[in-house]
């Protein structure tokens, strides 16, 4: 905050129709004083990578902080970040505003709604303002691939060779999954 703030009115700022005119003037004084900071810090989660995984696979979001003063303190980590309907092992890493949440062997029933949440208070502000909850988008956790290939051979064309000559035979395989 700033002290002794004044306003001052010079002499003949003004004339009355007489003619006589103004004397300074100046003001009490006042103090001015800056707007507490009342705003949480943000947080941005990106989408999943990839947005389907398979049980056992890894999953990874971008974790972006900010705020229109500076973060001054970062709590940020593995125990900040919840899992709704899935188990992993979670990591964290990078520095400063921006961090990568990765997560790994993925657990979890299939076709589930599966998302994080960075919890409460993961970086601060210098007045002391804590980030709020965010929840990301969901990623699916994609059935196990259990059926084995097929694989078909046709007949050989012709039935019937001479040695010597050839044959061709079709080989076709398929997959559920593909």
């Amino acid at each position: 905050s700033t002290t002794a703030n004044k306003v001052t009115i010079r002499a003949n700022a003004a004339k009355d129709a007489a003619g006589n005119t103004s004397k300074v003037f100046t003001s009490s004084a006042f103090t001015i004083t800056e707007r507490p900071d009342t705003t949480k810090p943000s947080v941005v989660v990106s989408k999943p990578s990839p947005a389907t995984v398979t049980a056992g696979g890894t999953v990874t979001y971008t974790v972006s902080f900010s705020d229109d003063k500076g973060i001054s303190t970062y709590n940020f980590n593995a125990n900040y970040v919840s899992l709704s309907g899935f188990t992993a092992t979670v990591g964290v890493s990078g520095k400063g505003n921006t961090r990568t949440v990765t997560l790994s062997n993925i657990q979890g029933a299939a076709d589930s709604d599966n998302k994080i949440s960075i919890r409460a208070n993961a970086v601060k502000d210098a007045a002391g303002n804590g980030s709020a909850v965010v929840t990301s988008t969901a990623f699916t956790i994609a059935e196990a691939d259990t059926t084995k290939p097929s694989v078909v051979i046709s007949k050989p064309n012709p039935a019937t060779v001479t040695e010597g000559d050839s044959l061709t035979y079709t080989v076709s395989f398929a997959d559920n999954v593909g």
